[in-house]
């Protein structure tokens, strides 16, 4: 055994006889009515000591025992053979707790969290009680004291099985569930010689008891003393094959089970103490002696505290088997289900759990069943949902190709045309979803027009980015046959109106601009107005009645608008995604902070004009989210080849 070891079992010997001393003396004092006292709630703490920390607990119980008898000033034969006998009432328990143990059991150590163990605890009391009862009436006789049968070793037998129950039960809980005690690993080929040797000298008692109730005197007392000493030291002593003792770690909770017992406990020692101090007053009114009325007042006390640990009994074998364990089995079940990610969940564990406790017809038994369905049906929806993220990742994959195939059919290389220097222009769209109904275009008609696009389909997504490319590609195809803006947009308007089955629409704005004069016709499709400055002047909207939307009926004619450019102008399209973006307080951002932010910088190029207005427009909104796309364009005028140049604009 390690020296660390030994020393941690040497200071729990220790503070058990301390414990068994400090509780012992004063009821000496208090109760001395006779050599060998009756009223012992120190008798609790052998079979409890013993329990928890085998040898060592019953041998510091008996050592503080043996303090206390040679204070007390009893004879060394005695004191002797109280210590051995203390001893036996210490660890004849713990022998007695594994040897009644299943094999099949992992953990048997002293925890009273279920009838079962109570059950077993109370045999184990009833039987280590009747055998110290049965040695110091050995002992008591053979030294003058009392007789071996007499009210005395009675009272004794009920001191102690009584307060192994109200004061030993709360101690094994309370001391239990910090993990401090010992614990036996069994193996196979478990050894029954201690538990025969138990039942022996518990056998030669009740047989001495018997022939002395018969023919008092008949056998002499030494003998079957010596006899019985010999029985119970050999049960003790005895160490049956395959157990090795080790060390329990690790704290635990009371269990509810554990609560119950501990409540019932305190309510007997209640009722133990009102029905004492009832028997009391009613015997000493009949002028009973000292020690006669104790006798009386403790048979009366344990026999109603007796009673009503059997009644608890059965209601505590009730609750553990309708309510404390199926709710037990229910939390374990739960909590592993609920928090064990370090494996694939087992369903089938789960369901075997809480199957057999829904055939109960109680609140308990509902919550199974519940339970078991909702288990059934999040296996359901998990499977449904791991397909359905499958298909989702797909179609995620998919539309990450349409967004840049989108992005790829917009002009983006800027400057578009690096060897004109008659003008600067450049473009942007950032598409609220993956891909967009927005677009632009900006393309070279001939050497000497240069045509401008601005347009938002109706609707978000792929339908709308579908019927996008379809607008784009017929403004284009119409625009570079050489046809004025309206023409253009009456003949994509008849197109677009023949396959409309899903009902969408198109505001468009198109621009003609003729490079050397600097004069632009353009159309306006039901779109938001252009933004237009002057070299020195600001950015205005230009008023103009727009037309029906493309795609809207069919038949339209569009009216077409002109304006000349000089040197220096500017033009800027954008969609209602600019003007419209809305903040976390639901306000727009509207025109009027559009024209002030493109008034702050009218002096930078396109690119940069672009940019810091969708920076303006991040910082309005905030965190709330793009609900349209948001698309723009800018051209400036930087100088024209022509000499028809009119001042002013």
């Amino acid at each position: 055994m390690e020296r660390k070891t030994i020393y941690r079992n040497a200071i729990r010997m220790l503070l058990c006889g301390l414990i068994f001393f400090a509780v012992t003396m004063p009821f000496r004092e208090l109760f001395s009515l006779m050599p060998v006292t009756e009223v012992r709630p120190a008798s609790a703490l052998p079979p409890a000591f013993g329990l928890l920390f085998g040898v060592w607990g019953a041998l510091g119980t008996a050592l503080g025992n043996l303090t206390a008898d040679i204070i007390s000033g009893y004879s060394p034969w005695l004191c002797v053979t109280g210590f051995a006998a203390q001893f036996l009432y210490g660890y004849i328990p713990f022998k007695l707790w594994y040897a009644l143990g299943s094999q099949k059991e992992e953990q048997d150590f002293p925890k009273l969290d279920t009838a079962r163990h109570v059950v077993k605890y109370l045999f184990i009391v009833a039987i280590d009680s009747l055998m110290v009862a049965g040695l110091l009436g050995f002992l008591m006789e053979g030294f003058g004291i009392s007789q071996f049968l007499s009210s005395t070793t009675f009272v004794l037998l009920l001191n102690n099985f009584d307060f192994c129950i109200l004061l030993g039960m709360p101690v094994i809980i309370l001391v239990s569930v910090t993990g401090i005690s010992v614990d036996v690993q069994k193996e196979k080929n478990h050894s029954q010689t201690g538990l025969l040797a138990a039942w022996a000298g518990i056998l030669l008692l009740c047989a001495f008891a018997l022939t002395e109730a018969l023919r008092p005197g008949l056998l002499s007392v030494w003998p079957c003393a010596a006899a019985a000493f010999l029985f119970f030291f050999a049960a003790a002593i005895w160490s049956p094959s395959g157990q090795t003792l080790k060390e329990r770690k690790g704290r635990h909770p009371l269990s509810m089970n554990e609560k119950i017992i501990l409540i019932f406990l305190i309510l007997g020692i209640i009722a133990g103490a009102i029905a004492g101090n009832a028997a009391y007053h009613g015997f000493f009114a009949q002028g009973a002696a000292a020690v006669d009325l104790w006798n009386r007042v403790y048979s009366y006390v344990a026999i109603s505290l007796n009673l009503f640990f059997l009644i608890s009994l059965l209601f505590l074998w009730y609750m553990e088997t309708n309510i404390t364990v199926p709710l037990a089995s229910l939390s374990d079940v739960t909590r592993y289900y609920a928090e064990d990610r370090s494996q694939a969940i087992n369903h089938d564990r789960v369901i075997e759990t809480c199957t057999p406790l829904g055939k109960k017809k109680t609140e308990v038994g509902n919550l199974a069943r519940s339970f078991v369905k909702m288990v059934s049906d999040l296996e359901t929806y998990m499977e449904n949902l791991t397909k359905v993220t499958a298909e989702k990742e797909r179609i995620g994959a998919e539309l990450d190709v349409a967004t840049h195939i989108q992005a790829s059919m917009l002009p983006c290389i800027f400057p578009p045309f690096p060897d004109r220097t008659e003008f600067d222009l450049s473009a942007s769209m950032a598409p609220a979803k993956e891909v967009g109904g927005d677009f632009y275009d900006f393309f070279l008609v001939d050497e000497d027009h240069l045509a401008v696009v601005i347009a938002d389909v109706s609707g978000k997504g792929v339908p709308a980015a579908l019927f996008m490319v379809i607008a784009k590609t017929l403004i284009k195809d119409q625009t570079q046959t050489g046809k004025s803006a309206a023409e253009v947009f009456d003949e994509v308007n008849e197109q677009l109106c023949e396959s409309n089955d899903e009902g969408l629409f198109v505001t468009a704005w198109l621009g003609i601009l003729e490079i050397s004069t600097g004069h632009m016709e353009f159309v306006n499709a039901g779109h938001n107005p252009p933004v237009i400055c002057s070299r020195d002047g600001e950015f205005a909207y230009l008023k103009m009645r727009p037309g029906f939307v493309l795609a809207g009926m069919e038949g339209m004619h569009y009216r077409m608008g002109t304006f000349d450019f000089h040197p220096g102008d500017i033009l800027y399209l954008y969609t209602d995604g600019v003007t419209e973006a809305t903040n976390l307080r639901e306000e727009l951002y509207g025109e009027d902070r559009l024209k002030r932010i493109l008034d702050e910088n009218k002096q930078v190029a396109p690119a940069e004009l672009i940019e810091r207005v969708k920076m303006d427009v991040d910082a309005f909104a905030g965190q709330a989210p793009q609900f349209d796309d948001i698309t723009m364009l800018a051209l400036k005028i930087l100088q024209q080849t022509s000499n028809r140049l009119k001042p002013g604009c």
